[in-house]
């Protein structure tokens, strides 16, 4: 704040050294090195030093896990999963999750703020297709904004793929002939491109032409906290 900039610009970088691990280096967008903190009142930790590396490339974040380069690869979607389950030097591990995986809508801006519209996608939304073709029925299906198996969940879905339906509110919402939108998805997450990719072909069914725009973890990350993301997986 105000009163202290150079603070501000310091924890931005660095932590307070609390936890079992240091920040060492930090190149923002490449990677980050953690060191084992000697001072940490727990339980020692029993790895010296962690690297976390941005390797934005899904075949080549394959290929450093085949290679040995790399201890840990995240974020790989279900069908490149199922080919690493058959490598014997490579164990995939994966556990139900709490994670929710949407498409964002910012009322605050248009064409988002007008209910018709937000309706329109709601119906034009291909579920079943997502949940058979990108995830091969591995994720849990999702009824509204608390994870499925967590009390106080909607056990029924509130909204299905009507196209129809769809059709007719972006009908009601007057937004003329030619309507564009553009959808945002983080670098990193390929499973998110595939997910606006089976969007945009319902999308164009009822009217609408979809750009499915890629983001820099950086850009993505403040667009969502700075609420100017409009429209985004």
């Amino acid at each position: 704040n105000s009163e202290d900039p150079w603070g501000l610009k310091f924890v931005a970088k660095n932590d307070a050294g609390s936890g079992p691990f240091t920040i060492k280096d930090w190149k923002v967008g490449n990677e980050m090195v953690l060191e084992r903190f000697e001072n940490y009142y727990g339980p020692r930790p029993p790895i010296d030093k962690m690297i976390f590396k941005t390797v934005p490339d899904l075949s080549s974040r394959v290929l450093l896990l085949k290679n040995g380069d790399i201890d840990i690869a995240l974020n790989i979607p279900q069908r490149e999963l199922n080919h690493l389950k058959k490598d014997p030097n490579i164990n995939v591990v994966s556990a139900p999750s709490g994670n929710k995986l949407f498409i964002g809508m910012s009322n605050n801006l248009e064409p988002f703020n007008n209910k018709n519209v937000r309706l329109a996608l709601t119906y034009a939304f291909p579920y079943d297709a997502v949940f058979k073709s990108v995830f091969i029925t591995s994720a849990q299906k999702l009824y509204g904004p608390i994870p499925t198996g967590v009390e106080g969940a909607l056990s029924k879905r509130m909204y299905s793929t009507d196209l129809k339906k769809a059709k007719n509110l972006l009908n009601q919402a007057n937004l003329g002939k030619d309507i564009n939108l553009t959808i945002k998805w983080q670098t990193g997450n390929p499973t998110h491109e595939k997910i606006a990719i089976l969007f945009k072909d319902n999308l164009k069914k009822i009217g609408v032409n979809l750009k499915i725009q890629q983001l820099p973890v950086g850009q993505f990350s403040t667009g969502i906290r700075s609420k100017k993301l409009d429209f985004f997986v």
